[in-house]
């Protein structure tokens, strides 16, 4: 944890994850440090998320917990992250896990041996591990946890939610399910994740924390529901191998991110779990669960008031996803116009009573049209886990995007109306390109290169009858969206710059090829490093 902390933070602050590594890798002391060190200097990696994980979780397993027991060295936790890191990469083509000249041609021998259905499914099986991975590594910035906090859980409700029992904000319905203010919850998270950002403070009594000016209820609900102790985390540790390979595992340790020790002082695991349990998405579980009409099996009864707090949860999540649109159009010379769901429908009505389907907003920006929906759908917890299947993935995509109704169905009923009407009635190009947006929250669908190809086969049975006029549909995480949102504020008018309708142009256009980019590679390629980059204040404040 003494280094697993400082490397959590500055990935996320100023980007020196690096200088954290090789300051680890040069206390090392064995007869093979040195080789290991020229490798780290070289740029390999030795810290990987997902394999620190798995040491902290086999000490926790499996360490030694009597006071006399030796101290972890250097060498010994090196030797054991290499063991993971070769356990996590090792396939049938390389059963060391390293990509020797040899392994590169038997993999290029066999990919070109495989005939188009073959490829597919391979790239299918290679989607299952590589969704869990990526959401498994996805750095968290506490600064965008915070301000998406205030934004979710401080602001009234939207209109369509009128559930008394849920009061006038969703910290409202907090209190009612956990019986705490959640202001005073999140002034301990802030103390917790300041003292560990200035001095790496990784454990916390309860005298400290309520000297500090905690309420007494909040720094309870630390300990008992954000803590366990050895022989309780054990259990669950234990639970999770029945469950299958551990290695994508982690929500026992989302959920507990301290280690209770002696006389109720806790012991931070991982510096971004901490931060993620007081300020992300894990603030919903508890919530929802401890409403009247949550069911043990994770639903909720019909009209209950559990129910009405998730659809209310969700219309905020569409709120989010319509005020960063708003932004972006203000901020862009080439968008003209941002229409939403209730214009396209009032225009396209044509009796009392029915309404047409139609997607959530549509950006107009001369021939390009930017057809977006948000769905407020997670990643399974199985496949999110890397414990799904092919099948899993398929069943989840079809229940999210492919089937009738579902957002491959509603984009394509939007386009159709537009393609048909959009000249006339809201000013679109005649020979409009349109770009399909799927927006969902940052534990949903990640966009990859393999993950944007396989929604584009996926899309087919319901979007082919625009070929030629259809840039592949994606899914994009609220948090990126968020980042072409300060794009467009920071860089809109800025002479030097894309616009930032030439980025999404940019990089659904590259998806049409066979060197597919991320939307973040695109941002990372055109733009200056986030402004926290130590390195590059002084010249972006000029």
């Amino acid at each position: 944890m003494d280094i697993w902390a400082p490397f959590d933070i500055a990935m996320t602050t100023d980007w020196q994850a690096g200088r954290i590594q090789l300051a680890f890798v040069e206390t090392v002391e064995a007869d093979w440090a040195a080789e290991l060190l020229a490798r780290v200097s070289d740029g390999h990696t030795l810290f990987v998320p997902r394999s620190l994980a798995q040491l902290v979780r086999e000490v926790l397993e499996f360490a030694n917990t009597a006071e006399t027991s030796p101290t972890v060295q250097s060498d010994q936790i090196a030797r054991m992250l290499l063991s993971i890191n070769t356990e996590h990469n090792a396939s049938e083509l390389s059963p060391t896990g390293t990509a020797s000249r040899e392994t590169v041609e038997r993999i290029l021998n066999e990919t070109f041996s495989l005939n188009s259905e073959q490829t597919i499914a391979r790239l299918r099986e290679a989607l299952i591990t590589e969704v869990a991975s990526v959401l498994f590594d996805a750095p968290l910035k506490l600064e965008v946890l915070q301000g998406n906090t205030m934004d979710t859980w401080f602001r009234e409700w939207p209109d369509r939610v009128i559930r008394s029992e849920l009061g006038k904000t969703p910290a409202d319905a907090f209190f009612v399910a956990n019986g705490i203010p959640l202001g005073d919850l999140l002034k301990v998270g802030g103390y917790i994740v300041a003292r560990m950002k200035s001095n790496n403070q990784l454990q916390f009594s309860r005298s400290e924390l309520i000297a500090a000016g905690a309420t007494e209820s909040a720094v309870d609900y630390c300990i008992l529901e954000m803590s366990a102790p050895i022989g309780s985390y054990r259990s669950n540790l234990r639970r999770d191998r029945r469950r299958g390979s551990i290695e994508q595992q982690r929500y026992t340790m989302t959920r507990f991110p301290f280690l209770r020790i002696a006389d109720d002082t806790l012991l931070v695991l991982r510096y971004q779990w901490v931060a993620d349990r007081f300020f992300g998405s894990m603030l919903y579980w508890p919530t929802f669960a401890g409403l009247p009409g949550f069911l043990p099996s994770g639903d909720a009864e019909s009209g209950s008031v559990a129910e009405s707090f998730s659809d209310g949860m969700n219309h905020i999540f569409e709120r989010a996803v319509g005020d960063s649109l708003a932004n972006i159009v203000a901020n862009s010379t080439l968008a003209t116009r941002l229409i939403t769901e209730d214009e396209l429908q009032q225009t396209w009505s044509t009796q009392r009573g029915a309404m047409p389907s139609a997607c959530d907003w549509v950006i107009v920006a001369g021939r390009l049209c930017i057809v977006v929906d948000a769905t407020n759908r997670h990643v399974s917890a199985e496949l999110a886990q890397g414990l799904g299947t092919v099948d899993d993935y398929a069943a989840d995509m079809e229940a999210t995007f492919s089937n009738p109704g579902e957002k491959f169905d509603q984009l394509g009923k939007t386009m159709d109306r537009l393609a048909d009407s959009g000249h006339a009635d809201f000013g679109l190009g005649k020979d409009s390109v349109f770009a399909p947006l799927i927006v969902v929250p940052d534990g949903g669908l990640p966009n990859t290169p393999t993950s944007d190809l396989d929604m584009q086969l996926r899309s087919l049975p319901n979007l082919y009858r625009f070929d030629g006029r259809i840039y592949p549909p994606t899914a994009v995480t609220l948090s990126m969206l968020q980042l072409l949102e300060g794009v467009a504020e920071r860089f809109g008018r800025h002479r030097f710059y894309p616009d930032v309708i030439e980025v999404i142009n940019t990089w659904r256009r590259s998806n049409l090829t066979a060197v597919k980019m991320t939307l973040e590679d695109i941002v990372d390629g055109v733009f200056p490093p986030a402004p926290y980059r130590n390195a590059y204040s002084e010249d972006i404040a000029t």
